[in-house]
């Protein structure tokens, strides 16, 4: 592994926390910063992948529901045609969100699906029914 020598200002305090930390440890304060900056790099390429992973995932679900999801004629056939596809929306925070049918896990919003929440009541005459959007008992 090569080295580069890099200069940063750090605030005094900061530096005073380090110092004691790498004596506490017994580590030299270049490995201790070293290590520190690695894993917040690894954490951000992680956390980065992660958005990625999501944004790629409501592609693909907005790819596949957006047909049928602007073809449904009321609540209780959107609910029906998203059953289809192993998918069900449920109330959550004013807004919707669309659950896998089996797992209950949270895939994404309807508004990053392209329909928020207001334009399907519109097209609907209304809110979700409750009996369509409550969340099955455990």
């Amino acid at each position: 592994m090569t080295f580069q020598n890099v200069t940063l200002s750090l605030p005094s305090g900061l530096v005073g926390t380090l110092r004691m930390m790498a004596l506490e440890r017994d580590a030299a304060l270049d490995d201790l910063v070293r290590g520190m900056l690695d894993r917040e790099a690894m954490r951000l390429r992680s956390a980065r992948a992660a958005v990625e992973a999501h944004e790629h995932r409501v592609s693909r679900l907005r790819h596949l529901l957006a047909p049928d999801m602007q073809r449904a004629t009321d609540w209780a056939d959107l609910q029906s045609r998203l059953a289809l596809y192993g998918v069900e929306l449920r109330g959550a925070g004013g807004g919707l969100m669309l659950h896998d049918h089996i797992t209950g896990e949270g895939l994404c919003s309807c508004v990053a699906l392209g329909f928020g929440y207001s334009e399907l009541m519109r097209r609907f005459g209304g809110p979700m029914p409750e009996e369509l959007s409550a969340v099955p008992a455990a």
